[in-house]
């Protein structure tokens, strides 16, 4: 079984960037480079800038912290929990849900019920104000989506990109990397 699903997730990698890559230049997309930026921290603010100095009167270098790009997911995350008033429930493997994120921004995710994959869709992922994930369904279930489907969740990303978690309502769905990007 985890062969069966390490195939599929290796499939749904070639398939999205198969046809990502006749569409656009490798450089470009909505997500793209984002996995080479550092993820930053909008309060990582030396404490020497809130003090009056003669400094502080000089232009701001800080900007260039604001440009940056928000975190971004990159790699196969598997939830391993959901949060729902007040209880946590754990989610065996066989039970769980994928996400495939790759740096050139796309996705694809899976669902399964007894090991049996029940769901299946893809499509493109934006982060937007930093801390919302939209998901731009184009593929659900072996059928295009004409309009594309857009799905948003409330997300945070650990420093370390291990941990991700999604809101959506009331509902908060862990999912924790099982693998990372490759490095070329």
């Amino acid at each position: 079984m985890k062969t069966f699903t390490l195939t599929l997730s290796i499939t749904f990698f070639l398939v999205i960037s198969g046809c990502n890559r006749s569409n656009q230049s490798p450089a470009s997309g909505p997500n793209a480079g984002a996995a080479a930026l550092p993820t930053s921290n909008s309060n990582a603010r030396s404490p020497a800038v809130d003090q009056p100095s003669p400094a502080a009167s000089a232009p701001d270098t800080a900007p260039s912290a604001s440009t940056s790009a928000p975190p971004t997911p990159v790699g196969n995350y598997r939830m391993s929990e959901i949060h729902e008033g007040g209880v946590v429930t754990m989610v065996r493997p066989e039970n769980a849900v994928d996400l495939l994120f790759i740096a050139d921004g796309t996705y694809a995710r899976s669902s399964r019920d007894n090991g049996k994959i029940t769901h299946k869709d893809n499509g493109q992922f934006r982060i937007e104000g930093g801390d919302k994930l939209v998901l731009v369904i184009q593929v659900s279930r072996g059928r295009i989506q004409i309009p594309p489907v857009e799905k948003a969740h409330t997300f945070s990303l650990s420093p370390d990109g291990e941990e991700l978690r999604l809101t959506t309502g009331a509902k908060l769905a862990l999912f924790r990397r099982i693998q990372a990007p490759s490095k070329k």
